[in-house]
């Protein structure tokens, strides 16, 4: 079966000197420069003369970027995305057309484009080379000298960890590997919402003085910026493309019609192709929702159409072993639907209302506008993903159903 990309690369097998030279300045002089730069302190040309001293450095090694490896060509296509990103931020800050930057470093879409072949990925960041693939300790390439942007980088990286094992718990359960009435299921849907819960408080701490609007509007986000490499736009980086996500939400059931469906064509664009092929087999996979259903020899829309007191009635005359793993789901519809109502908070607090206070004339500045997310989307269509995930009929049922249940134990 074809794996999920949960293990990222964060070192190179190529230890030249062109490599190590551009991976120390993208982890350790990046972040302070970027910074200079954004207080107007420094010029942007001083990142572009760090850039001619590394090219100098890369181009003997150039010729066999379409030779490398996955892993290594990932690696590199990464490190240089981060210099690529940083120069486009700079020059739409200033109003030049999205490509500008990137045009602006010699031969950086040609070296983009060579690697992208090789690394099975765009020739550009994503949320793989920017946060997944991005987290050896002391290797970390970051966009800012604030500790605040790995604060965020953790909890991109914990909401894919943990809805990666949240999906590999579902698998076997929806695909009919194991019954809903083995002793197995329920332990698999209890850890599973535990763990949600533990993503949950990783989400709570995401706030002042920690991590504040000022910093993730402002400035991180700024560097997560859509542009053209040899004529092909490619969207800006954005934590809700991440392949775990998408298949915990079809796990589960919760796109009900094809609404969902053309974000995920979107999202998919930004993958590699391993985590395409895990997505689309989860999309196609009967959800969680209808084993329930079914165990309880009903269709799933029969199922939906229960009010509370008869999903109750059912379970009560199920099997123990059954109720159990009921249950268990229902705590884990619960806390993934405490979830996403904890991450449209944050949208709000860090978005919605912290653009109200910034002045007209930052806000015109800023390259990734805060009235919508970084992939383009609206802030409505966001609020419209989560009612998706709170208002779903079988969710609902089954979450109320077990309040009732717990309630009277």
């Amino acid at each position: 079966m074809t794996k999920e990309n949960t293990n990222p690369d964060t070192s190179s097998s190529l230890p030249t000197r062109g490599i190590v030279s551009l991976q120390r300045f993208a982890t350790e002089e990046l972040g302070d420069l970027n910074d200079h730069i954004e207080r107007a302190e420094w010029p942007v040309e001083l990142l572009f003369k760090h850039w001619s001293r590394l090219l100098g450095e890369l181009a003997p090694e150039a010729a066999a970027f379409r030779r490398l490896d996955k892993t290594d060509a990932r690696h590199l296509l990464g490190l240089l995305a981060f210099l690529a990103s940083s120069a486009e931020r700079h020059y739409q800050a200033k109003g030049f057309p999205k490509g500008a930057g990137v045009n602006a470093l010699s031969y950086m879409d040609v070296m983009l484009s060579d690697l992208s072949g090789s690394a099975w990925h765009i020739p550009k960041d994503s949320f793989s080379t920017y946060w997944l693939w991005n987290r050896g300790p002391g290797l970390r390439a970051r966009f800012t000298g604030d500790s605040q942007e790995f604060i965020f980088a953790d909890a991109v990286i914990a909401t894919h960890d943990i809805q990666a094992a949240v999906a590999s718990d579902l698998r076997p359960l929806c695909r009919n590997q194991i019954s809903l009435s083995a002793p197995e299921a329920a332990a698999s849907l209890n850890r599973a919402a535990q763990a949600t819960g533990e993503l949950c408080r990783i989400y709570q701490a995401l706030r002042p003085p920690r991590f504040t609007p000022q910093f993730f509007t402002e400035r991180m986000r700024t560097y997560l910026v859509s542009y053209p490499v040899r004529n092909v736009t490619y969207e800006a980086v954005n934590a809700a493309d991440l392949p775990a996500q998408v298949s915990v939400d079809y796990l589960l059931g919760f796109p009900a019609d094809d609404y969902y469906m053309k974000f995920v064509h979107r999202r998919m664009q930004q993958m590699v192709p391993e985590d395409q092929a895990v997505v689309n087999r989860d999309v196609a996979t009967p959800p969680l929702s209808q084993a329930v259903a079914e165990g309880l020899a009903l269709s799933l829309r029969q199922f939906c159409s229960l009010d509370t007191a008869d999903v109750v009635r059912l379970l009560a005359y199920a099997s123990p072993e059954f109720r159990q793993s009921a249950l268990a789901a229902g705590q884990l519809y619960r806390e993934q639907q405490r979830l996403t109502g904890i991450h449209f908070s944050l949208i709000k607090q860090f978005l919605i209302n912290y653009m109200k206070q910034i002045p007209a004339a930052v806000k015109s500045t800023l390259p990734v506008a805060p009235d919508a997310g970084t992939g383009g989307t609206g802030h409505e269509a966001t609020r419209s993903i989560m009612e998706m995930r709170m208002k779903h009929p079988a969710a609902v049922r089954l979450v109320q159903a077990t309040n009732v249940l717990t309630e009277e134990k």
